[in-house]
């Protein structure tokens, strides 16, 4: 606006100072610049291209259906409705699918199972009670593994006991058939009741003193 004072000034009309403002502020209610008339022109024409290719395409459209009657058009609208309907329903069946099976992968493998028959057979009916999965995790798979044949799964304490067992029969015999073992053997043994079999075997170890 100062633009427009300095040209009122060549012309012969000078603007005092103290009305400078209210010129400006009248002028600004009233006129556009340049600048905001190209900015809605422009506006003006992108809606004006947008509208167009709208009609355009409605065009195109309405040719396509030339010829057809509305039974026609609407049976053919139903029958795209079901194609889309059913791959997306085959694609959500998938996705399900493959998150199933990752669970069901991750808590098989906390498991320990006595050999792959038992492993096979505890899968499949696990699958067969239609757990649901939920932040990856199978829900109900802990209760279900609790219920299921202890049989199937390897028995840790018995484990580790026949593992002390093998390890001290082993080391109490040697190639001639004579003893090796130590009291200090015998105490470090962890299971308690094979460590007390140790002792009654070899108690002559703790009368004498031995180490």
């Amino acid at each position: 606006m100062q633009k427009l004072i300095e040209t009122l000034k060549k012309l012969g009309i000078e603007v005092p100072e103290d009305k400078q403002s209210e010129v400006k502020r009248a002028v600004s209610e009233h006129y556009k610049n340049v600048a905001e008339y190209n900015k809605a022109i422009s506006k003006l024409e992108t809606e004006r291209d947008g509208w167009k290719e709208r009609a355009e395409s409605a065009e195109d459209t309405i040719k396509g259906l030339e010829g057809k009657d509305f039974d026609a058009i609407t049976k053919e609208r139903d029958a795209w409705k079901d194609k889309f309907d059913a791959l997306e329903a085959e694609q959500n069946k998938a996705k399900q699918e493959a998150e199933l099976e990752a669970a069901i992968n991750a808590h098989v493998e906390s498991l320990k199972f006595k050999d792959e028959y038992r492993k096979r057979a505890y899968i499949e009916d696990l699958k067969k009670e239609g757990y649901q999965v939920k932040d990856g995790k199978l829900i109900g798979a802990s209760d279900f593994q609790k219920k299921y044949d202890a049989d199937a799964f390897v028995d840790e304490q018995q484990s580790k006991a026949e593992q002390n067992k093998a390890r001290f029969t082993s080391t109490m015999s040697n190639s001639g058939g004579g003893t090796t073992v130590t009291k200090s053997d015998i105490l470090a043994m962890k299971d308690p009741s094979e460590r007390q079999k140790a002792i009654k075997e070899h108690i002559e170890l703790f009368q004498k003193g031995e180490q």
